[in-house]
């Protein structure tokens, strides 16, 4: 079952990847501006995301919401039950 820390690791662990960073030492309310990630990383960090957690992202998803903590709020907020009824065995 997923939960918010859950999800918060599953959107750390590609930006992370992506950007060189240890996942630890990423501020999650640092917008992505400031982590220098262009807009072809992003929709394939929203891929990677979305793939990890089971469930579909448009797009355009990171763009607005622009910070580690945003993504992990929206995507609580719309989409808790599909998230946390993941098929992946935390």
């Amino acid at each position: 079952m997923w939960n918010e820390a859950d999800i918060r690791e599953a959107v750390i662990g590609p930006l992370a990847e992506k950007l060189g960073l240890q996942p630890n030492t990423f501020d999650p309310s640092k917008s992505f501006d400031e982590y220098g990630l262009d807009s072809i990383d992003t929709v394939m960090v929203a891929e990677a995301i979305a793939g990890s957690l089971g469930v579909t992202l448009a797009p355009e998803f990171l763009f607005e919401h622009r910070s580690v903590d945003a993504v992990v709020r929206e995507l609580m907020r719309l989409r808790p039950e599909a998230i946390r009824s993941s098929t992946c065995d935390r």
